[in-house]
């Protein structure tokens, strides 16, 4: 006697197959890649925000360097790298830090590296950052 096709079909469903082992791997690499990036990617986020802070200030503080002083005094809490010896050393300086104006807005740039670590390896990439923003120098108080 034949068995069914109801019990062939339900054999065939529960085998493991190449393409569910392909995705099943593939899944997992990404969400490898995606745990050891997203810290980096959210700290990032955090520098922008400092950047559109520092900017919005650009109204009432005229001098660049003192806009670069603000964006550094939030970024070297968030970003920095650490020695052989445990000592932290900040990611950004004043020099990475472009401020530029017009007679209505102002920009602020910024490009900086920082080392990925994989965890479980012993690898390090380097991640490129490069953040832009630009802000309206009329005031708000003005309307």
């Amino acid at each position: 006697m034949r068995p069914s096709l109801r019990r062939r079909l339900a054999c065939e469903r529960g085998a493991i197959n190449f393409v569910t082992t392909f995705a099943v791997l593939a899944i997992a690499a990404t969400g490898y890649l995606l745990y050891s990036y997203i810290p980096h990617w959210m700290t990032n986020r955090e520098v922008v925000a400092a950047m559109r802070e520092a900017a919005y200030q650009g109204w009432r503080t005229r001098d660049d360097d003192q806009i670069r002083r603000m964006i550094r005094a939030k970024t070297d809490r968030l970003l920095y790298v650490e020695d052989e010896l445990g000592r932290e050393w900040p990611v950004i300086d004043e020099g990475m830090i472009r401020v530029d104006r017009d007679d209505d807005f102002i920009y602020v740039d910024i490009s900086y590296e920082i080392p990925m670590h994989f965890p479980g390896t012993q690898k390090i990439r380097q991640i490129h950052f490069d953040n832009s923003v630009k802000t309206d120098l009329k005031s708000p108080l003005a309307d």
